[in-house]
């Protein structure tokens, strides 16, 4: 009976091994087109609820503008500028709220039409979400690219084309991927549209930066250990009971 007890508790003991660390949640600034603001729960975005809280949010309105906030790393104030050549528009009324407006671009070459972050923390790793869906119409083809840039020269993060879509989907109107700081705390995004037609733009409705670390699982290794070790234990503890006996 003695080893009975034993051995459960062993097993259960390994199965907390098992899980993962839990942390709190991730937090994240959203900058976004509109006229309005936006709730919290509207500026997640594509982010769910529970496992992420918006710490921040700043609305975008106007072909040049700069916008204080504080970086949840450093807790020190850093500074997002947007610069393009289109004005706020209004965009497709049934979109989820982070898709409804935004800011256009003709340019058709990187580092024209861009938003600049400074005052980031330092030779750091951040996740990016960029949205991108503008408003088809009969003269006018929204096909987005969206390059980065932290030190040397842009990468391309991707590359969406509108549709009227009623909610958020990867790929096709927002973009993610994780972003390092250099030493100097930058990061510059860049939207911007393809040559071939004097109609084709560019758009953006929205950028996320997003804090926080994840989950954390026993590397194999040493959860093969653990079980050897769990092993060990459960038969030391029947030899000790045959002994007593």
């Amino acid at each position: 009976m003695k080893y009975r007890i034993l051995t459960l508790l062993n097993v259960l003991s390994l199965s907390i091994l098992f899980l993962p660390e839990t942390s709190p949640a991730t937090e994240l600034i959203t900058f976004y087109f509109s006229g309005t603001s936006k709730t919290a729960s509207q500026a997640l975005g594509a982010l769910p609820s529970g496992a992420y809280t918006v710490n921040q949010q700043y609305q975008m309105n106007g072909s040049a503008v700069d916008t204080s906030f504080t970086d949840l790393n450093t807790g020190s104030s850093a500074t997002a500028s947007l610069r393009t050549d289109g004005p706020k528009y209004n965009g497709y009324a049934d979109a989820p709220a982070l898709l409804h407006d935004y800011g256009s671009s003709s340019k058709t070459v990187v580092d024209s039409s861009k938003i600049t972050f400074t005052g980031l923390e330092k030779n750091t790793t951040y996740t990016l979400y960029v949205y991108s869906q503008g408003f088809n119409d009969a003269t006018h083809n929204f096909i987005t690219n969206v390059d980065v840039k932290t030190t040397g020269s842009f990468a391309r993060l991707g590359t969406l084309t509108t549709t009227d879509l009623n909610s958020y989907v990867i790929n096709q109107n927002y973009l993610v991927d994780t972003v390092s700081t250099g030493s100097d705390g930058k990061l510059v995004i860049s939207f911007y549209t393809n040559t071939g037609s004097g109609f084709n733009r560019g758009a953006i409705n929205a950028v996320q930066l997003v804090y926080g670390g994840v989950a954390v699982v026993p590397e194999p290794a040493s959860v093969a250990l653990l079980g050897v070790g769990g092993v060990l234990l459960a038969y030391r503890s029947k030899r000790e009971l045959q002994e007593s006996v």
